[in-house]
């Protein structure tokens, strides 16, 4: 089975992986910016951040954006 080459902007850019499987994973670096906003995340939203995309941006397709 051939490797898979993710690009840099995947989340599974950095882990990885056997001709079956991918190994644990490892973050990749994701640059910080000035307009960069901190929200401190509720138990409203834990494990749900598709009701956080929702809430502030009117959309749950924007679930992925979120990191820790």
């Amino acid at each position: 089975m051939a490797r898979i080459k993710y690009k840099n902007s995947s989340p599974y850019a950095n882990t990885d992986q056997t001709s079956w499987y991918l190994d644990l994973y490892v973050d990749r670096n994701i640059l910080k910016y000035e307009d960069d906003e901190l929200i401190v995340i509720t138990t409203k939203y834990e494990y749900k951040p598709d009701l956080l995309s929702q809430d502030l941006y009117g959309t749950p397709r924007f679930w992925w954006i979120f990191q820790r």
